[in-house]
């Protein structure tokens, strides 16, 4: 990966990870009821939060309802913040507008225009400053048809940006820059070869600045996103989080806090991380170190704590007493956390 492209590889990989499951496509959510964390669902209560702290929002990924930066190519998968970002960066390197000028503000319909793999996509854009390209002030929409940048993954529906703020190119290695956006995604769908599809709903707000071109810095909110996978329904909400990474190095650090509502996990848990999770590599997400905290019913808990070599370490204290359990140490990987 060339040094521009790795500077932003962190925001790129923003994304919502959903569940899958039996069930009919479009079930409501679950209401917000917590659940107890025991010794026997603790991994599966990770597994389906761990990628929360990784700020990541992709859906899709089979069997769970996760937020997460993990970036392993895995089936079922479709990056919808890279997807955003990428089309944000496409569109903003081109001359949208041509031909006679028109007022500055005057939202105009954008030609339709060809996916890099296959199917299309038009949209519309409200230039503020009449440059005729995405720039601060603007606010865009594209909606897909079929559209696919990446094999294997076809994207329909309406992604909307607005509240952009942009200084520098991020393009351009080596140079300060700064970014910061809001993207709604109405009914964005998405199906892949085998078959699995989603639906996403709901916004997101993401900044990221360099002073230098290498160590990148950024944060996500999130209000509310709900996806709809293969009849899982997953909501995230309360979402912030905060994150930095080398472009040299590919070393990066992440904190996280919110709540995941997922059908399966039949109801809701919080999260939170005391201790940031770091480590290298980012597209394999498999932390050094770093801490975090997942709460549900009457206080019950489990505490995830990173120990490197790949291994995770669990402490569950079911009754909420604030004490481990009597045999609630459990030991595992990140392979294994990330395949349940």
């Amino acid at each position: 990966m060339g040094h521009s492209s790795r500077v932003l590889s962190l925001a790129l990989f923003i994304a919502f990870f959903a569940g899958c499951g039996g069930g009919g496509g479009g079930a409501a959510s679950n209401p917000p009821v917590p659940i107890s964390i025991t010794s026997g669902n603790a991994k599966q209560v990770v597994s389906e939060t761990t990628g929360a702290a990784d700020i990541s929002v992709t859906f899709g990924d089979t069997g769970r309802a996760i937020v997460g930066i993990q970036t392993i190519a895995t089936p079922h998968k479709v990056r919808v913040a890279q997807l955003a970002t990428e089309i944000f960066l496409w569109m903003r390197g081109r001359n949208l507008v041509t031909g006679s000028a028109f007022p500055a503000g005057l939202t105009v319909v954008l030609p339709q225009q060809a996916c890099t793999v296959s199917g299309t996509f038009s949209g519309t854009l409200t230039d503020a400053d009449n440059n005729g390209l995405i720039s601060s002030g603007d606010t865009f929409s594209v909606t897909a048809s079929s559209c696919s940048f990446e094999p294997s993954t076809a994207i329909s529906g309406t992604m909307s940006f607005s509240n952009i703020t942009i200084n520098g190119d991020p393009a351009a290695f080596g140079t300060a820059w700064d970014l910061a956006m809001t993207v709604t995604m109405s009914n964005l769908q998405a199906a892949d070869a085998s078959s699995s599809s989603g639906t996403l709903n709901g916004e997101l707000s993401l900044t990221m600045a360099t002073t230098n071109g290498l160590v990148v810095t950024g944060s996500v909110g999130i209000t509310s996103l709900r996806s709809v996978v293969d009849g899982v329904s997953s909501t995230i909400s309360n979402f912030t989080s905060t994150y930095t990474e080398n472009a040299n190095t590919d070393a990066y650090t992440i904190t996280s806090a919110g709540t995941v509502n997922s059908s399966a996990l039949g109801g809701s848990v919080s999260f939170t991380t005391q201790t940031a999770l770091s480590g290298i590599n980012i597209s394999t997400f498999v932390p050094d170190a770093g801490m975090m905290t997942i709460i549900g019913a009457g206080n019950s808990r489990v505490v995830l704590t990173s120990v490197g070599g790949g291994s995770v370490q669990l402490d569950v204290d079911a009754d909420g007493d604030g004490q481990t359990d009597s045999g609630g140490v459990q030991s595992g990987t990140w392979t294994e956390i990330n395949a349940l």
